[in-house]
């Protein structure tokens, strides 16, 4: 992983998403998309979960600057539709209970810089994360995925 070297061990395992303070500056958040068996696949639960740690780091006046990135070999392939293949009905009430603060967007209402660090695949809602951060930076070995 070409981030490697800037985050410091204390991160949970089993966390689809994982917090780190970088190893040199401490003032340095990073947010990083845990789940590289699917690419950073987002889940129904992720957005929410992504949105309130966004906001709690940006709360937090020992960070000057956040960084967003991806487990693995992809920054984020696009939501995880296979946990959106439930009926109609739950899917309906899962994007209708959306809001500015529970969406990936929320990276915009921040006063918190927020950087993402594209290390692979980027497409659908990830392709929205990297575009409402303030700053990308794209890895020269990322790739675009192929339109279906």
């Amino acid at each position: 992983m070409w981030l490697a070297n800037y985050m410091t061990s204390a991160i949970v395992e089993e966390s689809t998403i994982l917090i780190t303070r970088d190893a040199e500056n401490a003032s340095i958040a990073i947010i990083t998309l845990n789940r590289p068996d699917r690419l950073n696949a987002l889940t129904p639960e992720m957005g929410p979960l992504y949105a309130a740690t966004l906001q709690e780091l940006d709360a937090d006046p020992s960070v000057r600057a956040i960084v967003v990135t991806g487990a693995g070999r992809g920054f984020c392939s696009g939501a995880d539709l296979s946990s959106l293949a439930g009926s109609t009905d739950d899917l309906l009430s899962y994007v209708r209970g959306q809001t500015v603060q529970t969406l990936p967007l929320v990276a915009l209402t921040l006063t918190t810089p927020v950087a993402t660090a594209i290390n692979g695949p980027c497409a659908g809602i990830g392709f929205v994360l990297a575009m409402s951060a303030d700053a990308r930076f794209v890895a020269s070995d990322a790739i675009r995925l192929p339109r279906h």
